[in-house]
């Protein structure tokens, strides 16, 4: 979202992406500092403003990627990027993307 190179973990996060008037859903990856400023807050559970979790032709939402609680940092099976998301128990691996 930032720009920036991963130097934590990557946050998976449900997204859409913009081009023209097309938007499309999809899953993303970002940095913690950009994931830390755009979710809610655990105590009081207030939803920070939009521009929080938005960039140019890109949005995050900051309802869970998953179905369960937020996992410890853990490294993907396929590439080896410590990633953090909220866990399934239909999934066998995790993974940074679909692919």
């Amino acid at each position: 979202m930032c720009g920036n190179p991963f130097s934590g973990p990557a946050y998976v996060v449900n997204a859409s992406r913009k081009q023209g008037r097309r938007r499309w859903r999809t899953r993303e990856l970002i940095c913690e500092p950009c994931y830390m400023r755009g979710r809610i807050d655990p105590e009081t559970n207030i939803v920070p403003v939009d521009s929080e979790r938005t960039a140019d032709r890109f949005q995050w939402y900051p309802w869970p990627t998953g179905r369960g609680e937020l996992l410890p940092p853990t490294p993907c099976e396929a590439c080896g990027l410590v990633i953090v998301w909220h866990g399934n128990p239909l999934l066998k691996r995790v993974t940074c993307s679909a692919s």
